[in-house]
């Protein structure tokens, strides 16, 4: 009996340490996730709960903007299975990109002057350009895609200024079509693949991203595109969770995620 009671003593004993090594170890798990991995598995939850909230039957892709943040603060969120980051400077960009894991997908969020081009379509990943906004820079990408091999077109949207301000990149509300045709152009069509539109709005102005619901219908109907099939990217840290409540299917949040930028020193010899 002595025997039998030590023996069930020690399989309780067993038990009780392996839950509690269990419970350590999800513990310590937790414990040592740094901020920027607790605040992107935060956003993540709010991106889920509102596909689930709002019946969605897509889950909006969450684009983590990494634009003045160090390559450990991106692998961070790289060990949290993200994989879609954006960037606002070619040059960063350029940098990050060969220091990185080719299965990142890089989204260009930033200004894109003809000139660079020929150094951005260099980067093997990079998924897509979400702000091209004249014919000019399409035939420009063409020109240099041609030139390095890819293994499908480069992802491309049209970036709209729905707020009519004259300090914010993007084309005039009349000039979507014209541009969309120029991607779809026959040979342009190999290169580059239309995949929808994007714009910067005002914070707290919501209705800069209704406006750009509304140009994705009207582009849709005009062009017999399935609305589905146009992908919208609008909303970043302050404003996401409105973004995709109207409609937005690509967020772009930075400071929610990496905390606040720190932008270098400007010299003043420049």
């Amino acid at each position: 009996n002595t025997k039998e009671s030590t023996h069930k003593h020690q399989k309780i004993k067993t038990k009780i340490d392996t839950v509690s090594f269990n419970f350590n170890t999800l513990i310590m798990s937790e414990i040592s996730k740094t901020d920027t991995q607790k605040n992107l598995i935060d956003v993540k939850e709010n991106i889920l709960n509102l596909k689930n909230e709002l019946n969605l039957n897509y889950e909006p892709k969450l684009i983590a903007v990494s634009k003045t943040k160090p390559i450990e603060q991106i692998l961070e969120c790289y060990e949290q299975n993200q994989r879609y980051f954006g960037e606002n400077y070619v040059q960063e960009l350029c940098e990050k990109a060969p220091q990185l894991p080719d299965d990142i997908k890089w989204h260009f969020i930033g200004r894109l002057q003809s000139n660079k081009c020929k150094i951005i379509t260099k980067i093997k990943n990079l998924d897509a350009i979400e702000t091209v906004s004249s014919t000019k820079l399409v035939k420009t990408l063409v020109k240099e895609l041609k030139k390095v091999e890819r293994d499908e077109p480069l992802k491309v949207f049209i970036q709209v200024n729905t707020s009519k301000e004259e300090n914010k990149s993007g084309c005039s509300e009349n000039d979507i079509e014209s541009i969309y045709d120029t991607m779809n152009e026959s040979e342009n069509k190999n290169y580059l693949k239309f995949v929808g539109l994007m714009c910067i709005g005002r914070p707290g102005e919501p209705s800069d991203m209704e406006t750009l619901v509304e140009l994705r219908s009207r582009l849709c109907e005009n062009k017999n595109l399935e609305i589905e099939n146009v992908e919208l990217s609008m909303g970043m840290s302050s404003d996401y969770e409105t973004a995709i409540k109207l409609g937005s299917t690509n967020v772009r949040v930075g400071s929610t995620i990496f905390g606040a930028r720190n932008y270098p020193a400007k010299n003043n010899n420049n």
